[in-house]
């Protein structure tokens, strides 16, 4: 199949959504390790930007979870390295969101006994 020749002004337009899109991508993931997004709020989105975003990165970009518990997550739940936001079926998005759940409860449970002494 030929690759289609693209005129100079669609060039241009396709390299303008790309930087917009790659913005995007970048200010949800600065969001995210803020906590003024959850990975509920994230996968729930609906454009363009946030459904081509690997789930990996997405994992990364939480508070404490760094690159080798992104991919241990990702291991246990089957999740391919590969796999998009877009791609996630709904029993991988309710397994991602009840295991971080889960995880989440469990530090702040810890949280909580430290702070007691416990």
């Amino acid at each position: 199949m030929k690759v289609p020749q693209l005129s100079a002004e669609q060039r241009k337009m396709g390299i303008c959504k790309a930087v917009r899109l790659r913005r995007e991508r970048a200010a949800i993931k600065q969001k995210l390790r803020m906590g003024k997004l959850s990975l509920e709020q994230v996968i729930s989105m609906d454009n363009e930007a946030v459904s081509k975003i690997k789930v990996i990165e997405i994992l990364e970009s939480l508070p404490k979870i760094g690159k080798l518990s992104a991919r241990h997550i990702m291991e246990e739940l089957e999740i391919s390295p590969d796999r998009r936001i877009r791609g996630l079926g709904s029993r991988q998005r309710e397994a991602l969101l009840d295991y971080l759940d889960t995880r989440t409860r469990r530090s702040s449970s810890k949280k909580k006994r430290m702070k007691h002494g416990r």
